[in-house]
């Protein structure tokens, strides 16, 4: 198993999910 292919695609996830929020966050903040 390749253990750095494994964390890279953790990471990616959870950046997707905290760039996701943000975004809503700012389209919900926007009148």
């Amino acid at each position: 198993m390749n253990f750095h292919l494994v964390i890279g695609r953790k990471t990616e996830i959870l950046y997707r999910n905290l760039i996701l929020r943000l975004l809503s966050l700012d389209f919900i903040e926007v009148p």
